[in-house]
Formats: structure tokens, sequence, C-alpha cells
């Protein structure tokens, strides 16, 4: 019986609060890829490992997979869009404690134009507003073209706002 006790207190010592080994890192993936985040961790009995996406549970789907053993964890985005791009994180816990790490996925995606900016006609000397609205990350450089061929004229940027490009050529 002595023998018991000891190897219950023993088995007691083992018991911790759950912890980080490796933490997420802030992800920047390129669309359509799929993109894995995960983590390593200790605590003892094993840690409920619950996942999230700006604040939200995540629950596994045709897109998103959740895995997870004693010592590690892994969520997959099959194929990742734009829409995935936010704030994750990973909660792990125990009757000893919880604990908490987050990142943010970035999700490249080529330039998309999403507006026409029409047609104008201008007499010589008058100035011509363009708006070029896009849709892209990491933000694109942008070149003016007439008719396929480079314009090599002076342009003003007058802001970027809600991924417009306001130019001002004259």
């Amino acid at each position: 019986m002595c023998i018991s006790a000891f190897s219950d207190l023993e088995e007691r010592k083992l018991e911790e609060a759950p912890e980080f080994i490796t933490a997420l890192r802030d992800t920047l993936t390129i669309e359509g890829n799929e993109t894995q985040l995960t983590v390593s961790f200790s605590g003892r009995p094993a840690p409920e490992v619950r996942w999230f996406y700006d604040g939200k549970d995540i629950a596994p789907s045709n897109e998103i997979t959740l895995a997870s053993d004693t010592q590690n964890a892994l969520l997959t985005i099959k194929s990742t869009r734009p829409e995935h791009s936010g704030r994750y994180s990973c909660c792990l816990s125990n009757r000893f404690g919880s604990v908490e790490v987050a990142s943010v996925l970035s999700v490249a995606s080529p330039p998309l134009l999403t507006g026409d900016f029409g047609n104008q006609e201008r007499h010589c000397g008058e100035t011509a507003s363009f708006v070029c609205s896009f849709k892209s990350l990491p933000r694109p450089d942008v070149t003016w073209c007439q008719n396929g061929q480079e314009l090599a004229v002076r342009a003003q940027l007058l802001g970027i706002c809600n991924f417009q490009l306001c130019f001002q050529f004259t």
C-alpha cells in the first residue's frame, strides 16, 4: 500500500499546466496554396486544444482540418483564399490552467481590378483624373498604359483609400 501512495505522489508531481514549446508565427501565404499553422506544447494531463479565427471557434470543415496529439496541434487550410486572412489563435487548457497564442495570417493574391475608371474626353491643357480600384496583397506597382504602351507622363498620387489609387495626370 505504501508503494501505491508513493506512485500517486510521484504521478502528481508530473502534472503541469499547459505551455507552448513552439508558438504560432505571423504567416504570409499565397492564394490557392495549402497553409499549415502548427504548435508544439507540453502539459499533463494532455491539454484540450481549441483553435479560433478572429475570436470565433473553428470547427473542422471541407476546407479546414484540425489535428492534435499529446504534444502537437495542426490547423490546415487546404486552399487558402484572401478571406482566410485574419487572426488565428490556439488555446490549450487542462485542470491546471490555460494558455493562448495568436498570429496573423495574410494571404497574398494577384492584383484584380474591381472597377472601371471609364472614358473621359478633355481638351488640351485640361486635367483628367482616374481612379484605379483593386484587390491585392501586397499592394501592386501600378503602371499606366494607353493602347498597350506605357505612358511617360507625370502623375501625382493623390492618396490610397480602400484599395483605390487616385492619380491626377497633367
